[in-house]
């Protein structure tokens, strides 16, 4: 009973913060999701919002969108986040401390400076230095679909690889230093304790990053609002605003209730699956 008391009392904030800021504005989305709520009128309307959602082709392009970029940037930020974290955690690598400045350096950029700077400082095609040096201002970047969307992923990958390095060098950090070692001593090449030591050894990691990267690529919402979606590359909280300006609340909460519908999909199989193994 004092195991119960104590516990009720030291996890009352957390807690109340999970309540007050996730599980009731989630609660508040999924029961507005079913009316037709808006500036002049609130009414029930069952699944007719969801049955419009899935038959406007605009839902499922953005849909498709956010797909196409989670899995470009998830699996390029967790591979180059290892590579860096190995690097920056190797004592004999010369330089790392300046390399680890440039890596980090990212992460104090917010999403709006960096997709300024790439999109129009280097992409654009009067005003950017890659699309006029490689390409002679010929690429036409903002007005075609697939050019619009990858300019936008790597605005994503040079942003969330940083946090894939942190999460990366934490996994690092509780290998046990004997198992490398040992490896080091027996004559290992760098492939091989690459594959049979951090590869199955940074698991935890690896579904961390997976988890946090997925996330974040499925909120993406700055860089498509300040690039005004090139291309056409919108993605699903683009659309949910642009429902939100038209006044469709309870529309556009439809549309919150999916994406926290696929966030849950990705987490928790793969947070039980990261506790069941330890």
């Amino acid at each position: 009973m004092n195991r119960l008391i104590y516990f009720l009392v030291f996890s009352a904030p957390a807690l109340l913060f999970l309540f007050i800021y996730i599980i009731y504005p989630l609660a508040l989305d999924i029961a507005s999701s079913f009316t037709n709520w808006s500036p002049t009128t609130y009414a029930y309307v069952g699944l007719q919002n969801y049955q419009y959602l899935f038959t406007d082709p605009l839902f499922v392009q953005s849909l498709a969108t956010n797909l196409i970029w989670l899995g470009i940037n998830v699996p390029v930020s967790m591979f180059l986040g290892m590579l860096f974290a190995l690097l920056l955690t190797n004592e004999n690598a010369k330089g790392a401390r300046a390399f680890r400045t440039m890596v980090f350096a990212a992460l104090a950029i917010p999403p709006t400076v960096a997709a300024f700077m790439f999109g129009y400082m280097l992409f654009a095609a009067s005003t950017g230095v890659i699309n006029a040096v490689l390409f002679g201002n010929k690429l036409n970047v903002f007005g075609l679909y697939w050019p619009g969307l990858l300019m936008m992923v790597l605005i994503t990958i040079w942003s969330s690889t940083p946090l894939a390095t942190i999460i990366y060098m934490a996994g690092i950090a509780i290998i046990p230093r004997s198992v490398i070692e040992a490896a080091s001593i027996d004559g290992a090449p760098l492939l091989t304790r690459f594959a049979r030591i951090y590869l199955p050894l940074l698991r935890p990691a690896h579904i961390v990053a997976f988890v946090m990267l997925s996330i974040l690529t499925l909120k993406v919402f700055d860089v498509v609002y300040t690039l005004r979606a090139p291309g056409g590359a919108s993605v699903l909280l683009y659309y949910m605003y642009q429902n939100l300006s038209y006044g469709a609340w309870g529309y556009a909460n439809s549309v919150i209730v999916v994406i926290s519908a696929i966030v849950l999909a990705i987490a928790i199989p793969l947070t039980i699956a990261m506790f069941r193994r330890r």
